[in-house]
């Protein structure tokens, strides 16, 4: 028989006689079917506490400066040793239960917000510690706010304490200048839409409400700075850190589901028909902070991290992965932890050789040439270890099911080919002989030496599952390829 392909994960339909299945976990969708995904490894020391926020930034010269943000602290990492060193205290104004640090780079400067004290900055190269952002007079410091980003090389506020309908951004290249009206600095003020969660930055922002999204252009010569024109009627934002800034692209779990902005266009749904209806059901919408939105760098997906209904409680246990080269998403059950954000490993330095046994420079047999620099940004996930990491651990173990095949005669099926490079899987069948009976599924069946898994199933419809073990080595799964032999009419 011809390969059955697994097709493309939509739970939320039916994948009788189909092209799509219900059930695709822990593998990464591929053009030609699916690839493997390492499990989480630590990289870091842990924090003191749960991770409630973090950021990379980068100094003058590309090396990443890395920081974290629990409860009451915000730290940054010590390249050389791993280690997380305090850099702010607020001990009489911790974080709001449902609340995350947001961060910032504004050229050398990290700005750190949370809407119980006022905006924090770190001038990387210069600084020991988070402060106060200074305002110049007469304007004065900068309100309270939840989120930060900048539009158009200006900071801008949002969630801005007692004042939720309103938006407030700096002076043009200076992030110390809020007085109204001097270099661009003002505010917006929304009559409608309801309280603001959060914006988009960029050469253009999207500034996201309640009920409302609109696109925040700047004016350049203009008395009004920036002009704010709705994108969507209705549609609002549902969890405020799932937004993900990649490229030109703006993702965010709305309240018509998982969409993308493209361009400054309006909001496109992608879940519906697809996994909006299984997410619901899944996710613990009580755990608002732990639906987190991050881009994976270096590729064309996103993933959107929440609390399942059955999950622990203050870690996230499960991810929707959407391709947006692919149009395809996959779920992901393996990853458990409290925080992801773009970080990255830095590389080697003077101050690190120790850790890889050159303990003096005069007799190194090796040229620094051939050490490799800054990994670059990864995705980074703090455990429930509370220390950062990546995966990049040995592959999961990966579950691929085929949408539901009906036979037009009763057929007995004897093996089935898994179509994969991994030297180790199994399969199993789940079977029945009517629509309106429950499916039956066969025992486990390992490999034998000439690549099937031996089955005795006499069936009319089967879905056929692939199941690859954690630790295999593969680089592909397309379909199954099974051996049926016709049996009767009924």
């Amino acid at each position: 028989m011809a390969i059955i392909p697994f097709g493309e994960w939509r739970p939320d339909l039916t994948d009788y006689q189909a092209e799509t299945n219900r059930s695709t976990i822990n593998a990464i969708p591929r053009g030609d079917g699916y690839g493997p995904l390492q499990l989480w490894q630590s990289y870091t020391t842990p924090l003191p506490g749960p991770c409630r926020g973090a950021f990379l930034g980068v100094d003058n010269f590309g090396i990443p400066v890395l920081f974290a943000g629990t409860e009451t602290k915000l730290y940054l990492m010590n390249n050389a040793t791993l280690a997380w060193i305090e850099v702010g205290d607020y001990p009489t104004a911790p974080l709001a239960t449902q609340d995350n640090w947001t961060f910032v780079q504004f050229v050398n400067r990290v700005v750190a917000c949370q809407r119980n004290v006022a905006p924090q900055v770190f001038t990387i190269g210069v600084s020991s510690v988070f402060i106060p952002l200074p305002g110049k007079a007469p304007g004065g410091p900068p309100p309270h706010a939840a989120y930060c980003a900048v539009v158009s090389a200006q900071l801008v506020l949002s969630g801005i304490l007692s004042e939720p309908h309103k938006v407030q951004w700096s002076a043009k290249d200076d992030i110390e200048e809020w007085t109204l009206a001097v270099n661009g600095a003002d505010f917006q003020e929304f009559p409608d839409g309801g309280a603001v969660m959060g914006v988009a930055g960029g050469e253009f922002g999207v500034v996201f409400q309640e009920a409302a999204i609109r696109r925040m252009t700047f004016l350049p010569g203009s008395d009004l700075i920036f002009q704010f024109d709705r994108m969507s009627e209705g549609d609002g934002l549902l969890a405020p850190y799932s937004i993900i800034t990649s490229g030109p692209r703006v993702f965010f779990l709305g309240t018509d589901g998982f969409s993308m902005i493209t361009g400054g266009a309006p909001p496109v749904p992608f879940a519906m028909q697809r996994f909006k209806r299984f997410f619901t059901a899944d996710w613990d919408a009580a755990a608002l902070r732990l639906m987190q939105g991050a881009d994976e760098p270096n590729s064309s997906r996103v993933w959107f991290f929440y609390k399942s209904m059955g999950g622990a409680e203050s870690s996230f246990d499960r991810a929707i992965v959407y391709d947006w080269m692919l149009d395809r998403a996959v779920y992901i059950t393996g990853i458990i932890g409290e925080y992801a954000a773009i970080m990255s490993k830095p590389g080697i330095t003077l101050d690190t050789l120790y850790q890889i046994g050159f303990t003096n420079i005069d007799t190194m047999q090796i040229s620094f040439d051939d050490f490799s620099g800054s990994a670059g940004a990864l995705l980074g996930i703090f455990g429930q270890n509370h220390a950062m990491g990546f995966c990049s651990g040995a592959n999961m173990q990966a579950i691929l099911t085929t949408p539901e095949q009906a036979f037009e005669q009763r057929y007995f099926i004897s093996q089935i080919r898994p179509c994969t490079d991994a030297a180790d899987v199994y399969s199993l069948v789940s079977h029945r002989a009517r629509l309106e009976d429950a499916s039956v599924t066969s025992p486990q069946s390992a490999l034998n030496k000439v690549g099937f898994c031996p089955h005795r199933i006499d069936t009319r419809m089967a879905r056929m599952t692939s199941v690859i073990p954690q630790g295999s080595n593969w680089s592909f799964a397309v379909g199954v390829e099974p051996l049926l032999v016709n049996t009767g009419k009924y």
